[in-house]
């Protein structure tokens, strides 16, 4: 009976003895860190003077990031100058530090432009501008992007360089001028033996009319009494610093006959690229015609009609003629007046 309840206390002791060995046993684990933990930093420590600073980030996922001394703790973050500390956390809680600096540097010098000539020069001409060599990145204002452009026309360039780290500089506005070649051009205004004429040039300084007659003139717009009948053949010369350009005009209208057409005409817009109108004040009832010729004598417009007495406007199609000057003759009966015409096509 003792044998038999030894028994069952040793087996009940050694069985409560093992439960409260499960009860109090614990299980520990050690994590063991690598002495780095797999990070990168991108992006540039330095930073050019007139931004907000380096933008860094840390490409790589972890739990944690904190860039001592500062508060941030994103994934990235812009700094300015100064001495940092970048602690990244792994899931597990092991850490990996990088000391690093943050500089600001200065931009490059303001680039000098040379230029292989001068900047103002007469068109058909060109001027080479350079920039400074050994720079990444060069960026004119045309848009060009490259060390060298050759200018051809009239205008403001600048050009920006670029170095290694990306720091961005200017250089003053350089101008080029180009001066066109003068364009000579003129219209007259025939009553006859007299003789005014509207000066059509552009980009002229200067003026010689030839009248022909072995008069000349060096106004602006001069008025010409000629003494001679017949066709007369006269010239402007317009002329700037860059050249001259001429102009010739045969009038086969000079007379010094008294005119007996008795009409005032009035021709307008003159020069005209499109709708020219003649107009005509009569004193009595007539049959008119109207005719234009060009310098060579062909016919391009001819009309008939009737003359009131008073203001007469008549309307001519100029868009199909070529630019040039034109010869407008009214008659009437015998008699005969002439104006001229310029056309200007664009």
């Amino acid at each position: 009976m003792v044998s038999t309840l030894l028994s069952e206390f040793k087996s009940k002791h050694i069985a409560f003895l093992f439960v409260l060995c499960t009860a109090c046993s614990t299980v520990s684990a050690q994590i063991n860190c690598p002495p780095n933990l797999p990070f990168t930093l991108v992006g540039n420590t330095e930073y050019c003077v007139g931004t907000n600073g380096s933008e860094l980030s840390v490409p790589e996922s972890y739990a944690g990031y904190e860039w001592l001394p500062t508060t941030e703790v994103g994934q990235s973050v812009l700094l300015t100058a100064g001495s940092y500390q970048l602690v990244v956390t792994h899931y597990t809680g092991c850490t990996d530090t990088l000391d690093f600096e943050v500089e600001q540097v200065s931009n490059p010098p303001q680039p000098t432009v040379t230029a292989s000539g001068p900047t103002e020069f007469c068109e058909g001409e060109s001027v080479t501008l350079s920039g400074p060599t050994g720079y990444p990145y060069y960026e004119w204002s045309s848009g060009s992007i490259s060390e060298s452009i050759t200018v051809y026309e009239s205008g403001t360039f600048v050009l920006s360089i670029e170095d290694w780290i990306g720091c961005i500089s200017a250089s003053n506005t350089i101008e080029v001028i180009v001066n066109p070649y003068p364009t000579a051009a003129f219209s007259p205004y025939l009553n006859m033996f007299d003789v005014s004429f509207n000066n059509l040039s552009f980009d002229a300084d200067t003026y010689l009319w030839n009248f022909g007659d072995g008069n000349t003139s060096t106004d602006f717009e001069p008025s010409h009494t000629f003494n001679q009948n017949g066709t007369v053949g006269m010239y402007l010369v317009a002329e700037n610093s860059c050249g001259t350009d001429t102009a010739f005009l045969d009038l086969a209208s000079v007379d010094v006959q008294e005119n007996d057409v008795d009409v005032d005409v009035k021709v307008y817009p003159n020069p005209a690229s499109d709708d020219v109108f003649i107009e005509l004040t009569g004193r009595g009832s007539s049959e008119m015609l109207i005719q234009i010729t060009d310098l060579s004598g062909r016919v391009v417009f001819r009309t008939t009609r009737v003359l009131e007495t008073g203001r007469n406007t008549y309307n001519i199609q100029a868009a199909g003629l070529d630019s040039g000057v034109y010869t407008i003759s009214l008659v009437k009966g015998d008699s005969e007046l002439f104006s001229e015409l310029l056309i200007i096509q664009r």
